[in-house]
């Protein structure tokens, strides 16, 4: 009895020794889970803290971007593009530009935007200037020469490699060729900013100035009408005080380049598009179905106007157009008097003098069209031409 008294009473004794073994093993496990949550939970932390707070380097940019272009209506204003693997160029409207493309602006600057597929961020903008070309590639772009205006979010190449433009920064980078070959860098400029339109017809003074760092006693301004400045056609003084007024009403409209000299070093850098905006005239109409009209200023847009009064007091139709020319077959029928209001690149409205103009029912102008075909002539907007097959030369 004594004996199994004793061996029951080691049986609770060794079941309390691995109870309490059981016990301290869960309050272990417990412990050691609570730790590698926290260690895991830190680390968490800290990695969304290293996000949060990380240069952004490629902000506003996707993967896949998409570049527009934008241009004037105006002849001289147009761009002209190059795709990747092709030797020649054509003139491009405003739109959509093919990945991987050269953009050169002629006379007047012309803006290319880079947006991200979500059309979420802001778009990044250069503000191409005349005679300058860039290549837009996926988000980034590369001047090839000239000067453009860079405005992020955008990445740009540089000859120490890409350098990328914040949201609101804008920089100046001027390319050109010396005899070490390429330079790409970033440069001062000077008021007006790259992209300006100045018209001869509201003043023929342009008033330049430049940061405050660079004011000199030894400073001179340049002009040039190419951007590698290969002739300074005249100079005018830049001693003293950071700005200069220079009289520009004897001089040629076009794309004039401007440098500040100091001790024969240039420090700063600007380009502008000096206009003459002149009223359209040549109002007249093509067959029945197109008006058209002559404008020689650089115009973002065009307002025809119809009224049936030559005073247009009452303007009884209005259509707005990028072109020179206007399809008829889009107002209503009747007599009026016709006249253009062109909106000029500087923003003036410059409007022709009224004409009279009998516009014929829609169908009546299709009618006559249909009247005058013929299988061998076509009849465009402009005129006839004569199509023939190989088989008649």
């Amino acid at each position: 009895m004594e004996s199994l008294g004793s061996q029951s009473t080691q049986n609770q004794s060794e079941l309390g020794e691995d109870s309490m073994l059981t016990s301290g093993s869960t309050r272990q496990f417990k412990f050691a889970s609570i730790l590698v949550g926290a260690i895991a939970l830190s680390v968490a932390l800290w990695t969304w803290l290293q996000w949060s707070n990380r240069t952004r380097t490629d902000t506003g940019i996707s993967r896949n971007p998409i570049w527009t272009l934008e241009t004037s209506s105006a002849p001289a204003g147009q761009a002209f593009v190059r795709v990747q693997n092709t030797s020649f160029w054509n003139r491009q409207p405003s739109g959509i530009l093919t990945s991987n493309s050269h953009v050169a602006a002629r006379i007047a600057p012309v803006t290319l935007r880079v947006h991200s597929q979500d059309q979420v961020s802001v778009p990044g903008l250069l503000t191409v200037a005349p005679e300058s070309i860039v290549h837009a590639e996926r988000g980034r772009a590369e001047v090839v020469s000239g000067f453009v205006r860079a405005t992020g979010p955008v990445r740009v190449a540089m000859a120490s490699g890409d350098r990328f433009i914040r949201e609101n920064e804008s920089v100046l980078i001027h390319s050109s060729q010396t005899a070490a070959g390429s330079t790409t860098e970033i440069v001062p400029e000077i008021e007006p900013r790259v992209g300006t339109i100045h018209d001869l017809q509201t003043t023929g003074f342009i008033n330049f100035s430049w940061p405050k760092a660079l004011a000199s006693t030894n400073a001179t301004l340049e002009f040039a009408r190419d951007p590698a400045f290969n002739q300074v056609l005249f100079s005018h003084p830049a001693s003293g005080a950071p700005q200069a007024t220079v009289d520009f009403s004897d001089r040629s409209p076009g794309a004039w380049f401007v440098r500040l000299v100091e001790l024969e070093k240039a420090v700063a850098f600007t380009a502008l598009n000096v206009v003459e905006s002149e009223m359209p005239d040549q109002l007249r109409r093509m067959g029945r179905r197109w008006f058209a009209w002559r404008s020689r200023g650089l115009s973002t847009m065009h307002r025809l106007e119809l009224s049936g009064d030559e005073s247009f007091q009452k303007i009884d139709q209005s259509f707005q157009t990028r072109n020179r020319e206007f399809d008829l077959t889009l107002a209503q029928a009747g007599n009026f008097f016709a006249r253009v209001v062109s909106v000029s690149i500087s923003g003036r409205e410059l409007t022709s003098r009224p004409v009279q103009l009998e516009i014929q029912d829609k169908s009546e102008i299709l009618r006559a069209g249909l009247e005058l075909n013929d299988p061998n002539l076509k009849m465009s907007a402009r005129g006839w031409k004569i199509v023939l097959s190989r088989s008649e030369e």
